[in-house]
């Protein structure tokens, strides 16, 4: 890759909401703050040039390193961000900050990486929690990492779900949607404590309420598979 050091003028972006503990969000810092001093937050960063993604972290003389220490030279149109284990080496990058002797203020190479079977990422339904119940309190839990509460009517919110971002499989992003049975009752949320889940894909623009869901969960990234798949499992 060819390019600048750390001292261009690249855009930096973050891991979803749900990948970072509260008070880690790189992207609050004010605007205008070159992209140098948004990386010493010591994690592995992924900078990606022209559809191709290298990992680095920042070194100690503040240039991109890879993982066996070579230069990653940063060019102005590079996008960098936190990477996800998904992406990573991880017991390489595990040795690497383990002789270096740094510590992570957030969970990323330790973060459990789940994936969705050959069988899941070609059904419209994601079945691998049928026959569970999910406790309520946990679900509710999950709005601290982007999935929010919907389907209001009759006294019940029938439903949660969260944004997926734009992909090959469906541009213009779409809606996980995860339909609640019997459903969370407005102010007293404790009154169903457990919860059955059909999960299933809603398009952009496409109606929240169709006959049979049509989109295969093969539509969704690796990073947001294996965070779906991790906080469900957690409430499950």
């Amino acid at each position: 890759m060819t390019g600048t050091p750390v001292s261009g003028s690249a855009s930096t972006q973050v891991m979803p909401a749900s990948a970072l503990p509260p008070g880690v969000s790189v992207s609050a810092l004010p605007p205008g703050v070159p992209a140098p001093a948004r990386l010493v937050v010591p994690a592995s960063w992924l900078v990606t040039h022209g559809g191709v993604d290298v990992a680095a972290r920042l070194a100690e003389d503040r240039t991109l390193a890879n993982a066996a220490d070579g230069p990653v030279l940063l060019a102005d149109d590079d996008v960098v961000s936190v990477a996800h284990p998904v992406h990573l080496d991880v017991p390489e990058w595990s040795e690497v900050f383990a002789d270096y002797e740094i510590l992570q203020p957030l969970r990323q190479l330790s973060r459990d990486v789940h994936a969705l079977t050959a069988q899941e990422r070609a059904a419209t339904r994601l079945d691998r929690f049928d026959g569970r119940k999910a406790l309520t309190v946990k679900l509710l839990s999950l709005e601290r990492r982007g999935w929010r509460r919907s389907g209001q009517g009759g006294g019940y919110q029938s439903r949660i779900e969260r944004d997926l971002p734009a992909g090959p499989g469906l541009p213009g992003g779409r809606t996980l949607i995860a339909d609640l049975d019997p459903g969370i009752m407005l102010g007293v949320p404790g009154e169903h404590p457990e919860q059955s889940l059909t999960i299933w894909i809603c398009p952009a623009g496409g109606g929240q309420w169709p006959r049979k869901p049509t989109v295969p969960f093969s539509a969704v990234d690796q990073v947001s598979a294996s965070e779906i798949l991790r906080d469900q499992g957690e409430c499950h």
